[in-house]
């Protein structure tokens, strides 16, 4: 029974407060999304701010600390502006012990940051909300947002336009392995080009226009995060919350203007890219399908066990972070069939589902649980940056980045299509590329090994058919792309794959007739069909057994 409150005074009775324990922490701002609160404007920018704080500032207050309050204030109100929320910081002295080379501002210490944010509350033109600290938990920075009067002192210096620092910040990162905590780390030729190829990118997506039909979208700058080394991770985040951060459905909403036409984007992504690169450094061939698809579990499950089995150091850490993801992620546990989720239930469904995949994917099984997973996400993102730079140099725009998948007009598709198809191959790879669009469901296009204008270049080099049916043979000496396959001895076609020799390399050793006891079990026939112009078909493919080395051109 609810026994009302008497007041001591007025003898009146007050019902008592029915407001829900942690009703007002479920309300806070701390869980709400915030950009960080980040410094490097330029001194005339800040001048300008000085001269609208300057009779409101404490008498003998240091220059560095004026510079330092007009930065934060300046901060606060571009991202009232942009988004009319607030911005987070940390007030402990250990967020501020990083490398000078992260700071965006190498004056942003933890003393003239909370130091400048407190002036500004006593001013009373901003407010904030003390952050969390949970033991053994994540907890959450302080926010601090616009209030009073700041708008109406700053508002007519804030332009939409201008809502990237002018200082840029470090955009090759490293992180420690273990912690995850940025470390310094020695300038090198191989930095300093990344560097200069990263920032060449940012500059070509700050002249993008982006919006989502209601207004500008802001496209922070990008940087590449490695992982304990240079040789692990590399891909590129936003530095902020960005498209990268949305739902894949509103990404599809994106629209962007050129000159002055407004166009919706389109997602291509590389299909099941990591697996095709494991298979390709055991040298095994890859089934053709949805490697990713598994009877008797979900895709969203085999596509995250695949991607946690490659970046774990033993399978045992994997099956554990499989549960525990299944655990946290209850949308992932209603597509896998588990209702309750418990710890037992999600780790006896993890250790299924590893199982699984060794069966399937049993050539590579080698590679689970090998840490591998960070050196194939060096290669993508090496990858990523030779797109963005061809699709810059061809349209003049730079594709968005989501890690292996790419944002463009519609317009540009076709060209972001080639461009991607292209780099992959330089790779020695040949992924399915899938095409997302609003509304619509997603489209693969499968790459093809063989194409029309291929069998017109092999045409032009002979002047003949390819390949003589009764010759033991081949004389292709005049296509200089021509290559011989031949299997290693003792291992049957298909668990392993041919190694392609270029044809005036295999003349040079001697080795272009290749004997009966070292040759292949097995090989693949390829020939010029007759009115292949006509038809525009590409050429059919057959299969044959025997001691004869066949010849096939190693499609680039």
């Amino acid at each position: 029974m609810i026994t009302p409150h008497v007041d001591p005074r007025s003898g009146e009775q007050h019902e008592p407060e029915t407001e829900p324990p942690f009703a007002r922490l479920f309300d806070s701002q701390l869980f709400d999304d915030h950009a960080p609160l980040l410094w490097g404007w330029s001194e005339s920018d800040l001048t300008l701010v000085l001269d609208r704080l300057a009779h409101l500032l404490p008498a003998n207050l240091p220059g560095r600390m004026q510079m330092a309050v007009a930065a934060s204030a300046l901060s606060i109100a571009v991202e009232k502006r942009r988004t009319g929320g607030g911005v987070h910081y940390a007030r402990a002295k250990d967020a501020y012990g990083v490398p000078a080379r992260y700071r965006c501002d190498p004056s942003r210490s933890w003393h003239y940051t909370t130091r400048s944010v407190d002036i500004l509350i006593e001013l009373g033109l901003i407010d904030q909300e003390l952050g969390l600290w949970c033991p053994g938990a994540e907890g959450s920075e302080t926010v601090a947002w616009a209030a009073g009067d700041l708008m109406t002192v700053l508002g007519s210096l804030v332009d939409m336009q201008d809502q990237v620092t002018h200082s840029r910040p470090e955009v090759i990162v490293l992180r420690d392995r273990e912690d995850k905590k940025r470390v310094d780390y020695t300038e090198t030729v191989e930095t300093i080009a990344m560097r200069r190829e990263v920032e060449y990118i940012n500059d070509a997506l700050a002249r993008l226009q982006l919006g989502d039909g209601q207004g500008k979208v802001h496209i922070p700058p990008l940087r590449r995060v490695f992982n304990g080394s240079f040789e692990r991770g590399g891909r590129h985040y936003c530095h902020g919350d960005s498209f990268q951060n949305m739902p894949s459905e509103r990404r599809r909403q994106l629209q962007i203007a050129i000159d002055g036409v407004v166009h919706p984007v389109v997602e291509v992504d590389y299909s099941n890219l990591h697996v095709e690169m494991a298979y390709r450094r055991l040298r095994r061939r890859i089934r053709p399908g949805d490697q990713y698809a598994i009877p008797g579990f979900s895709r969203s499950l085999v596509k995250v066990a695949v991607n946690t089995v490659l970046n774990a150091t033993s399978r045992l850490t994997g099956v554990r972070a499989i549960a525990d993801e299944l655990h946290k992620n209850r949308d992932l546990r209603e597509l896998s069939g588990v209702g309750t989720g418990t710890r037992s239930q999600c780790h006896k469904l993890a250790e299924r589902v590893v199982a699984a995949l060794e069966r399937k994917h049993r050539r590579i099984k080698a590679l689970f649980g090998s840490d591998s997973g960070a050196e194939f996400q060096r290669k993508d993102s090496d990858m990523a940056v030779q797109i963005m730079k061809e699709m810059i140099r061809r349209t003049g725009r730079c594709p968005l980045p989501v890690h292996d998948s790419f944002l463009v007009a519609d317009s540009d598709e076709q060209e972001l299509v080639r461009v991607m198809r292209e780099v992959a191959l330089s790779y020695r790879l040949r992924p399915t590329l899938k095409v997302l669009r609003r509304g619509e469901p997603a489209a693969l296009l499968p790459y093809m090994e063989v194409t029309t204008s291929d069998l017109h270049q092999w045409e032009r080099h002979s002047g003949r058919e390819m390949l003589s049916r009764g010759a033991r043979y081949a004389n292709l000496t005049t296509c200089s792309r021509t290559v011989l396959p031949a299997c290693r001895a003792g291992s049957p076609y298909g668990r392993d794959p041919p190694l392609f020799i270029p044809q005036h390399v295999a003349d040079n050793r001697g080795t272009a007739q290749v004997r009966a006891d070292q040759g292949p079990r097995r090989l693949t026939c390829r020939t010029l069909p007759t009115g292949v112009h006509q038809t525009g078909k590409p050429a059919a493919t057959g299969e044959r057994r025997g001691s004869s080395a066949s010849v096939r051109r190693e499609a680039r």
